[in-house]
């Protein structure tokens, strides 16, 4: 009797839990707090310094996300939704956060007010509460600049521990109290400012001044994560565009077997697999032989687990092109998936004999060759290969 892989997993996850120590469960948190965070307004004299408010959020975003027992959303999902509206006085945050939230499903809203003096900043937080429908402020009083991002959330945990039911940890409450940036003024000013400018629909001037700010310190948390979420916003805005000019080109060129394809590229980029898989099959049928379609088509199928489906696809590829490295490679990785090792080896194998230079094939008989592994050992395969192009992509044993 052949065990599969995802079964020896589980009995192993089984075992690893049998022998685990009863701590470990005792003190998992059973329902954390689901808490929203959003940019503090910044109020002052002359000029006051506007980016303080989000870099202040992300801080104490930070901070807090060293307890397991809350859920923390960060800031940038409020900066994306809304502007916001502008809050000169305590008052105007508390009325901002309660309806803030009345359209979440958040247990918090935790939001305040930065009154910049110069050299030092009154801080004053104000945490709405869902079970008790009414706001709590916690005034943490002046602060100079350079305490500013220090453990503030203390005193915030102080206040909002009793509210939650959750039982804090020794651990995690000095994790947050703990916590600090570690960033120069330098870089927190050009991360707010990033913040301050952030658009989802135009994020390249953001990105901008969080480059420059890792150009001053190339491991800063907040710097990396913030551009990290831009560069994705960025990615999403650009196959948005990608893929309504495709949809334009099928609608204008609906015959047009390229038309299709290069909508099904867009559609895996975006990992939409069954649309792109729709669009590959449709431009297969529209040109004879197209060989980028029929691959692209199986790896599209391979990833919505139409295992047997994809290994017919990528058969014809192969009549189509009998030297095609990808086709040899991605067809055992279907006969692998469908736990036919044998199969597999000798598509690689084959493979490997037409393209002896082909780094993937060469790495699949490598790892998979031995006659001795044993076919229990087989299971689903892991992530889908990062190459682009349908004549590129690839799947994973």
């Amino acid at each position: 009797m052949r065990l599969t892989h995802r079964f020896l997993i589980s009995l192993a996850v089984l075992c690893t839990a049998a022998v685990a120590p009863a701590k470990a469960v005792r003190d998992a948190p059973q329902y954390p707090a689901r808490l929203v965070l959003v940019d503090y307004a910044v109020t002052g004299a002359g000029t006051p310094r506007s980016w303080l408010g989000p870099v202040y959020a992300e801080v104490l975003c930070q901070r807090l996300r060293q307890s397991e027992h809350l859920l923390v959303v960060p800031p940038v999902e409020q900066r994306q939704q809304s502007a916001g509206v502008a809050a000169s006085s305590v008052e105007m945050v508390t009325t901002n956060l309660l309806a803030t939230l009345k359209n979440t499903r958040a247990d918090y809203v935790l939001g305040g007010l930065l009154e910049d003096k110069g050299e030092k900043i009154h801080v004053v937080s104000v945490i709405a509460a869902r079970v008790t429908g009414r706001p709590m402020v916690v005034d943490s009083g002046e602060v100079t600049l350079d305490k500013l991002f220090r453990s503030q959330a203390d005193v915030i945990v102080q206040r909002l521990l009793p509210q939650t039911g959750q039982r804090f940890t020794a651990d995690e409450y000095k994790a947050m109290s703990e916590y600090d940036p570690k960033s120069s003024s330098a870089v927190l000013e050009l991360v707010g400012k990033g913040w301050r400018a952030w658009s989802s629909e135009a994020p390249e001037p953001s990105m901008a001044l969080w480059r420059e700010a890792l150009k001053i310190e190339p491991h800063s948390t907040l710097a990396t994560e913030a551009l990290g979420q831009a560069l994705v916003a960025y990615h999403r805005q650009i196959l948005a565009e990608a893929r309504d000019l495709a949809k334009d080109g099928v609608i204008e060129r609906r015959h047009d077997a390229e038309a299709h394809f290069r909508l099904a590229e867009v559609l895996s980029e975006s990992g939409e697999w069954e649309a792109a898989a729709d669009e590959y099959e449709e431009a297969a049928k529209l040109r004879n032989a197209f060989l980028d379609a029929y691959l692209g088509w199986g790896y599209a199928l391979l990833q919505e687990g139409h295992i047997d489906k994809a290994a017919a696809i990528f058969d014809s590829a192969l009549l189509i092109d009998p030297r095609n490295a990808r086709a040899y490679y991605n067809r055992g990785v279907a006969a692998f998936r469908q736990g036919k090792l044998e199969e597999a080896r000798r598509y690689w194998d084959e493979g490997l004999k037409r393209a002896p230079d082909d780094p993937l094939l060469a790495a699949a008989v490598a790892r998979y060759g031995t006659p001795s592994l044993a076919a229990g050992t087989l299971g689903p395969a892991a992530s889908p290969g990062v190459d682009a192009g349908g004549s590129h992509r690839e799947a994973k044993p």
